[in-house]
């Protein structure tokens, strides 16, 4: 029970946008339900825009290396990829709420 707990609170305390990143995934799941082709365009946005963070980052970061042919975004300190995962995991709360909430007769 405690490592559950210690994982939950690192996804909130991992950085000051941790919450709003959850949040988000959270929107697009319940935004699924009216508009979904926007919430889809939405969550792939948000993929692209944190690939292109990660690619900028790599390239122009403080830490650049042309040399290294075997490219690690861990290399380099971005936090891009994590800031995906914790949208996907709103985007996982809010269909589980969702199913829970249409299983009730809530939706």
């Amino acid at each position: 029970m405690n490592e559950l707990l210690d994982t939950i609170k690192s996804l909130f305390t991992r950085k000051y946008t941790s919450p709003v990143h959850l949040a988000l995934g959270m929107l697009i799941a319940f935004g699924y339900l009216y508009f979904p082709e926007l919430a889809v365009a939405l969550f792939v946005l948000f993929a692209l825009v944190e690939i292109w963070q990660s690619i900028t980052y790599w390239y122009f970061g403080p830490a650049k290396n042309l040399k290294a042919i075997d490219f690690e975004v861990a290399h380099y300190n971005d936090e891009g990829v994590t800031d995906f995962w914790e949208s996907l995991v709103g985007v996982s709360v809010g269909l589980f709420l969702i199913v829970v909430l249409r299983a009730f007769g809530v939706l």
